[in-house]
């Protein structure tokens, strides 16, 4: 007995499903990640700490930077100045909340 077969391609909504969903946790990411780096951030008078912030740079990029102009002393250093890391292990530990989430393997 021979019967027709139908076959629907369903990729081009699986995939809009799926780019949906990576973009939403990179922006959830980025989010969560500039709140750890502002809440590690080395406190004297509070202005480096509100010119921490992530702008989207791409379809699929973002970027957490700090416009005070001295972010990248306070967490490298300077020859007068010991280090202050806040941008590494604050993005360190959202990536470490989203695997042990298992949102990322």
């Amino acid at each position: 007995m021979a019967g027709n077969v139908s076959i629907k391609d369903n990729s081009p909504e699986v995939l809009r499903v799926v780019t949906s969903l990576s973009r939403n946790a990179l922006l959830e990411f980025t989010e969560k990640a500039t709140a750890r780096v502002k809440r590690r951030s080395p406190v004297l008078t509070g202005n480096h700490k509100g010119e921490v912030d992530w702008t989207k740079i791409g379809k699929n990029s973002t970027q957490i930077a700090s416009s005070s102009g001295y972010g990248a002393f306070l967490e490298f250093g300077t020859s007068r100045m010991q280090a202050q890391p806040h941008f590494k292990p604050g993005i360190m530990e959202v990536v470490r909340i989203f695997k042990n989430n298992k949102l990322w393997k």
